[in-house]
């Protein structure tokens, strides 16, 4: 069987411009955004101390006051406040990390509206 290499030649481009894209380049090049690194740092953690150490980590690498784009729907990724919230706070029981975490949910789903009980196992 003879593959097509135009063909496979192009779509392999095609694929890696996609995945070069601003937008894409975090799920492979990590956090590029300072409410991202606050929910990638402070998810799961208990304990304060650590949670403020991750919150400088954040402001070391990146601006809180930069403009940031809005996240990007990826399947897997939150689509709404509520999914933000229960996806990040799950496992984090640090009440300074909890309050970061909300600040950041809240600054990437602002317009959401939703009033809800956050659900704990």
């Amino acid at each position: 069987m003879r593959i097509d290499t135009v063909a496979f030649g192009s779509a392999l481009l095609t694929s890696l411009t996609f995945l070069a894209t601003p937008a894409h380049a975090g799920f492979f090049l990590g956090t590029e955004t300072y409410h991202e690194c606050v929910l990638d740092r402070l998810d799961g953690l208990s304990d304060d101390h650590a949670a403020v150490d991750a919150l400088v980590s954040c402001r070391n690498d990146f601006s809180p006051l930069a403009p940031e784009p809005p996240p990007d729907p990826w399947f897997f990724e939150p689509q709404n406040l509520k999914e933000c919230l229960q996806k990040h706070l799950k496992n984090t029981t640090s009440p300074f990390a909890v309050s970061q975490i909300q600040d950041a949910c809240l600054m990437w789903y602002p317009d959401s509206g939703e009033a809800f009980e956050l659900e704990r196992d």
